[in-house]
């Protein structure tokens, strides 16, 4: 169904494809021993569990012979989830006492229009420093061949991007996202270092578009078939402009074919087997996303120097697994 030949790459430079050598055995281990201690510990031990996942994942990927490493901890994640709880706690209580104050000196209709609009404004607000702070810090912990990657992007830049391109989006019911996907696409590359060197990314809108409404359409009159072959057009996309060095990325390899048939093995693993076969489940998955990209070409890594983002921190991942945290307990 679809034409993914390698022809229009330079057949002067190789294709080194990554490659991802984890199992399922190991995986279902590591996840067996990461349950019975979270729930001896109440929870708490999930933070190490997280990591120590995220690590296997890392260690167990390759490329260019060498492998990735990740130098995030349990502590670090469980501090920056004490830490977000504690500035949920102090919100709530300024809600909770703001709200209050206005009914005091306003009808209950009024106050709830006030109090939404300074939630969805809080909302706005957190959001990009949110998603900036979770790129840095997974960044700055991840490392190949014992050089850092770092994020540098400003929390500023990012606000920018969703008040005027986010906007637009809205405006024009949708039809301005392939835009507002690709500014967001270019600002996270370009502020995406491996040492002090950054990568590119140079999708053209246009193109996304027609993926977007070929996509929409195909999959309304399939049923809902289309709809591998379609989120596999959007990793291709993606990663066939994405590029390090003036090397480019290639992920022709990645099908709807692959999609459909990794996703339905991996849904009947873990469907049939009451959970149990999560782990080669997730091995599945994570071979068709690591092992069918590549980059063309072999980047100088020799001229890349290393550097530390000492400022990083997993205060908003903490955000982030409070706010699961506290949706759980009052969403069910």
């Amino acid at each position: 169904m679809e034409n993914t030949n390698l022809e229009s790459i330079d057949s002067e430079k190789t294709i080194n494809y990554l490659k991802f050598y984890g199992s399922g055995g190991d995986l279902f281990g590591i996840f067996i021993v990461n349950l019975l201690l979270s729930i001896v510990t109440l929870g708490i031990y999930s933070f190490w569990g997280t990591v120590k996942i995220t690590k296997y994942i890392y260690e167990n990927t390759e490329l260019l012979e060498n492998r990735f490493d990740y130098h995030g901890t349990g502590m670090e994640r469980f501090v920056g989830f004490l830490k977000a709880i504690l500035l949920f706690a102090v919100g709530f209580g300024i809600f909770i006492g703001l709200s209050w104050i206005l009914s005091q000196f306003l009808s209950v209709d009024i106050v709830n229009i006030i109090l939404g609009i300074l939630v969805y404004v809080a909302i706005l607000s957190f959001l990009p420093i949110i998603i900036i702070g979770k790129e840095r810090y997974r960044l700055s912990r991840s490392s190949y061949r014992n050089i850092r990657f770092q994020f540098t992007g400003k929390t500023l830049e990012l606000s920018k991007i969703f008040l005027t391109h986010g906007l637009l989006s809205l405006i024009t019911l949708g039809f301005y996202a392939p835009w507002f996907i690709c500014k967001l696409n270019e600002y996270f590359a370009q502020n995406s270092y491996y040492g002090n060197q950054n990568f590119q990314f140079a999708g053209n809108p246009n193109d996304l578009l027609k993926i977007y409404l070929k996509g929409f359409f195909f999959t309304l009159i399939s049923f809902g078939f289309y709809y591998f072959w379609w989120q596999a057009s959007l990793v291709r996309f993606y990663w066939n402009n994405m590029s390090f060095q003036g090397n480019s990325f290639n992920a022709n390899r990645f099908t709807g074919d692959k999609l459909f048939g990794t996703f339905m093995i991996a849904y009947f693993l873990t469907v049939f087997t009451i959970g149990i076969g999560l782990p080669w489940a997730t091995v599945f998955l994570l071979r068709l996303n690591i092992d069918n990209i590549a980059i063309v070409g072999t980047p100088d890594i020799t001229s890349i120097k290393g550097s530390f983002d000492a400022g990083a921190s997993a205060f908003s991942d903490g955000l982030s697994d409070a706010a699961d945290a506290i949706g759980t307990v009052f969403g069910g």
